[in-house]
C-alpha cells in the first residue's frame, strides 16, 4: 500500500517464505506489495536501518500529534443476559 513503511517482521516474513515461491506468493503471505518484495530481493534488508532512523535529529521540524484513549461499555438489561 503506498504511503506505508514495512515492517521487520514482514520483512522477515517475506524473506522466508520466498525460498521456492515466487515474489508475489511471498510479498501476499508477508503483506506486502509485489514491488516492496523486488525491492527488498535487490537492495535487501538494511541491518541497523531502524536504529539509524531513531536516532536521526529531529530539530528544526514541528510535529503536530493526538492522544486519544477511550472506553467502550455496552450496558445490557436484564433480558439480554
Amino acid at each position: 500500500m503506498p504511503g506505508r513503511h514495512n515492517t521487520h517482521h514482514q520483512e522477515r516474513i517475506f524473506m522466508a517464505e520466498r525460498g521456492g515461491r515466487s515474489v508475489a506468493v511471498a510479498a501476499a503471505r508477508a503483506g506486502i506489495s509485489r514491488a516492496s518484495g523486488y525491492r527488498l530481493l535487490k537492495e535487501g534488508r538494511r541491518e541497523g536501518a531502524h536504529e539509524e532512523w531513531r536516532r536521526r535529529s529531529l530539530d528544526g521540524r514541528h510535529y503536530v500529534y493526538m492522544w486519544a484513549d477511550g472506553i467502550y461499555l455496552q450496558e445490557r438489561n436484564e433480558e439480554d443476559r
